[in-house]
């Protein structure tokens, strides 16, 4: 850009549609006062309409959120991610899932503290899935897996 302009011709924005999220504001201004120092150029941070202000452009913001509401309303309800509210009919869909799938998960501690409480909120399906593993004692991995998922079920 500089090849093409001088330097008081340019200026550099940070630009966040969003005006909540100030969460690394501090961080962005110190990288403009750097951009600012090391270009001597124009630099600024900003959110939401401030931005189409700044430019004196205000209708386009006004402009943008009508569209963002048009589109929120095109937009299709997201599907539930709650699997213990049809509890039963999932235990039916994932009982007979591969037991070295299940090893695999169980003995991923991320996946069983960050995923599993989302997946499982009630933990319906997994207590299903525990009595399930339980009632099949005959193979040493079925009371592997019982074990492991009780961590899991407190």
């Amino acid at each position: 850009m500089l090849k093409l302009y001088k330097e008081k011709e340019l200026k550099c924005y940070t630009y966040f549609i969003d005006p909540g999220l100030v969460k690394n504001k501090k961080y962005y201004l110190q990288e403009l006062v750097k951009i600012q120092s090391d270009y001597n150029v124009f630099t600024k941070l900003c959110y939401g309409k401030e931005f189409w202000d700044e430019i004196k452009q205000p209708e386009i913001w006004d402009e943008l959120l009508r569209y963002l509401e048009c589109w929120k309303k095109e937009i299709p309800d997201m599907p539930s991610i709650n699997f213990d509210e049809d509890a039963k009919n999932t235990f039916e869909e994932i009982k007979d899932i591969e037991v070295s799938i299940y090893r695999k998960l169980f003995n991923n501690n991320e996946i069983c503290k960050e995923i599993l409480p989302i997946l499982f909120p009630e933990n319906k399906v997994l207590r299903l899935l525990h009595k399930y593993f339980l009632e099949r004692q005959d193979q040493s991995i079925y009371n592997t897996l019982s074990f492991k998922l009780k961590e899991f079920i407190k």
